[in-house]
């Protein structure tokens, strides 16, 4: 009798085992899968966002007029944009529906870039209505610049497409046309090949 429940404790706990052998395994196996399928939906969404940004680029291309419209600025004068320019300015348009953190790098960014081209070459677009957020909006950021609002949507074709909310730069010269279109990254600094060109660009103005 002993060797029988001897036996038979053997044969369980070799069963045991071997269920947690198997366990282990499927549970590898499944941590394996799991990875690689994030790894092709990171590699995805990569190819993905390429495709989109190169849409949007293109989308964004050069070499379009803008309407000359009235834009206000924040103590409530009015412009018409071809007022406001002189010779070629920067332009940076965002939307209200822009990323915060990522206007906020490009305020930065564009307040490095002043101090190098001047406030008189920029140029800074919203659609953000209310004057109030505008004043709260350049004090916060300590805007070196100007900053305007447009009430009606400029006439690129990001303005009428789903990168509506996106953030871009522009030169515009003073037909009112664009050049130098540059969608704004979220990771980018005063050191990126854009930016270089800019500034070499207005210092051979």
């Amino acid at each position: 009798m002993n060797k029988i429940s001897s036996y038979l404790f053997i044969v369980a706990f070799v069963c045991v085992i071997a269920s947690f052998v198997y366990v282990h395994h499927l549970i590898n196996n499944n941590n394996a899968r799991l990875y690689e399928c994030k790894r092709e939906m990171a590699n995805s969404l990569a190819v993905h966002e390429k495709f989109l940004r190169n849409q949007s680029l293109e989308i964004l291309s050069d070499f379009r007029t803008l309407d000359n419209i009235k834009i206000r600025a924040i103590d409530n004068s009015q412009k018409s944009i071809e007022e406001c320019i002189e010779k070629d300015v920067l332009v940076y348009r965002f939307s209200q529906f822009s990323c915060p953190p990522c206007v906020e790098n490009d305020m930065e960014i564009l307040n490095q870039i002043t101090d190098s081209i001047g406030a008189e070459n920029i140029l800074v677009l919203s659609d953000v209505a209310s004057l109030k957020e505008m004043k709260i909006f350049s004090e916060q950021n300590h805007l070196k610049f100007p900053l305007y609002s447009y009430p009606s949507q400029l006439s690129l074709q990001a303005d009428n497409d789903t990168i509506y909310e996106a953030s871009y730069y522009f030169v515009l010269d003073r037909e009112l046309k664009t050049k130098f279109t540059y969608l704004s990254r979220s990771d980018h600094a005063i050191e990126s090949p854009y930016f270089k060109r800019i500034i070499e660009y207005f210092h051979k103005e």
